[in-house]
């Protein structure tokens, strides 16, 4: 079982997570770089897209190199506290492919994420999405029998994120601040997991929580 997360680029996917972001729903504030794209287009077309993604001019082998050269100094670790959290081993790890845009999306059935080439700490990037996988094939079956709508889903598996700040604030060195609208439910996470709690619980107390 390959152990490892495989960094690619490709503009096809460049311009998919662009276009993904450029539409969040946890967010609705603009990147810089999808400012900078507002100034020269005011219609998001996947052309326009792709050739502005294109002239940003980002040496993409040496960014590569640098982002998974520094991911696998904290690679093993990561992935064994994560096996140990949820209880599960991922059978596949997902592919992080490189965007220009600092917003970055996942998809759990294609098996691949987003990790931003400028700005900030890659590694608490990658962490972030790699948890999404695990919280993903732990607990979104259960959820689903039980009716849990996918809004709920995601503002449950966002607020887990602080996990990160929790578990992982040795090996990360940025805090994972998340998003306004989950502040309370993060700080519930910080409290149960200050207890003890396990992730199990901590899931499930979180998507039968009212303040959803």
């Amino acid at each position: 079982m390959d152990r490892k997360i495989t960094f690619k680029y490709s503009l096809e996917k460049n311009v998919e997570n662009f276009l993904k972001s450029f539409k969040s729903v946890n967010s609705s504030t603009r990147t810089k770089l999808e400012e900078r794209y507002l100034e020269k287009s005011k219609e998001l077309q996947e052309t326009n897209v792709s050739k502005f993604l294109a002239s940003q001019g980002i040496d993409t082998d040496s960014k590569l190199k640098e982002i998974s050269e520094a991911w696998r100094k904290i690679e093993n670790e990561v992935i064994d506290r994560m096996d140990k959290m949820f209880g599960i081993k991922l059978s596949s790890l997902p592919v992080a492919y490189l965007s220009s845009n600092s917003r970055c999306t996942y998809n759990t059935s294609g098996n691949y994420f987003f990790v931003k080439m400028t700005g900030g700490d890659t590694n608490r990037n990658i962490a972030h999405e790699l948890l999404h996988f695990y919280t993903w094939y732990a607990f979104s079956e259960e959820l689903e029998k039980k009716g849990v709508s996918k809004e709920k889903y995601n503002d449950v598996k966002e607020s887990l994120t602080e996990v990160l700040n929790t578990d992982f604030s040795d090996l990360l060195r940025e805090i994972d601040t998340g998003y306004p609208q989950h502040h309370d439910l993060r700080i519930q996470v910080k409290h149960m997991r200050g207890m003890g709690k396990s992730i199990k619980d901590i899931f499930l107390t979180l998507a039968n929580s009212n303040l959803l």
